[in-house]
């Protein structure tokens, strides 16, 4: 545990401090279970009320006996130790529903094990008790440092000997094809053996962005024709039915919409930072290179030196190069156009 200075933000815009913080590692109370889930926790006296905030002694649920619970006590009334932020919800989340009946709740299955969830009709609720587990933080002082960390000039970064071990790597795989395109390996470190499958998550999150592109069918259109452009210029390729259970990774991905940009208003956002089912990500087995391009500070100088500046902007520059075959698979995506193809 360590010092921190958060203000919590609640419904009704009320506020709290937490002045600790702590990193923690959760597992599912099921000893088989390798799934693990690092996340960095705020401290506070009380989350929220006691829950379940309902009375299920006279209700019969019927719970199927082959249903590992992630709460096997779930009925109890207890204090909430944990609220897990957002972020984690498709991580967690999987495809099951098990219905339990009429104006019963149901089921989810999650990698933590099944979980009750939703309203009792034949419940004793108190109706005047509303629970609601939403908060936003607000550090002044990290705001601030993060300022200042960006202003300052950049410094030499410490990692010289990973960033030698990426340049030999380059130097001894990199090979060019027919067209002149560069064909890359990806510098794996140790990591890669903990990397897991992450399709039922990125399927998840497939549909929560294609149900947010429902909304707006002219975006939808848009942003399922970069996949097809990309497709026709051999950017991307579809997985042979065959190679589907090859060890691969899924990056989920989403739309950015800049309606000023002259050029690419509508463009596709890769996150190979989502964690797989082992917690481990597609960037945390990645070693990172030095940066080969100018800093920032050198090219703000160099407006100095001439009256009359150009700038020009090379279109689809890091699509022009290709990754090797045997690479492919970790940068797999899903993806379906609006008429389901």
């Amino acid at each position: 545990m360590r010092s921190a200075n958060f203000l919590v933000e609640t419904v009704g815009s009320s506020l709290q401090s937490s002045q600790h913080q702590a990193d923690v590692v959760i597992h599912p109370w099921i000893k088989s279970s390798p799934y693990a889930l690092p996340i960095n926790c705020l401290v506070m006296r009380t989350i929220t009320g006691d829950q379940p905030n309902w009375d299920v002694s006279g209700i019969h649920i019927d719970i199927p006996r082959n249903f590992h619970l992630a709460d096997p006590d779930w009925q109890s009334r207890k204090p909430v130790d944990i609220l897990i932020g957002g972020q984690f919800y498709w991580e967690i989340l999987r495809d099951e529903t098990h219905y339990l009946g009429s104006g019963l709740p149901l089921m989810k299955n999650t990698t933590f094990g099944w979980v009750v969830v939703g309203s009792c009709d034949n419940s004793t609720v108190n109706s005047n008790l509303v629970t609601c587990n939403l908060t936003t933080l607000e550090n002044i002082e990290q705001t601030l440092r993060k300022f200042f960390t960006i202003e300052d000039v950049p410094k030499q970064s410490s990692s010289k000997e990973e960033h030698k071990q990426v340049e030999e790597l380059y130097s001894s795989t990199t090979t060019r094809d027919a067209d002149g395109r560069y064909i890359v390996q990806l510098p794996f470190n140790s990591n890669l053996e903990k990397l897991q499958t992450n399709r039922s998550s990125a399927m998840r999150q497939l549909h929560f962005l294609e149900t947010k592109l429902k909304k707006d069918v002219d975006l939808w259109e848009k942003y399922s024709n970069i996949f097809e452009e990309y497709l026709e210029k051999d950017f991307i390729e579809v997985v042979p039915y065959n190679e589907l259970e090859r060890q691969s990774f899924y990056m989920p991905h989403h739309c950015v919409v800049k309606k000023e940009a002259v050029s690419t208003k509508v463009r596709i956002v890769f996150n190979a930072s989502s964690p797989s089912s082992s917690g481990v990500s597609l960037n945390d087995t990645l070693m990172v290179g030095p940066c080969v391009q100018p800093t920032l500070m050198s090219t703000l100088l160099n407006f100095r030196l001439h009256a009359i500046t150009f700038t020009c902007d090379i279109v689809k520059m890091y699509l022009q190069t290709r990754v090797h075959e045997q690479h492919r698979d970790f940068l797999r995506f899903l993806w379906r156009t609006p008429d389901n193809r």
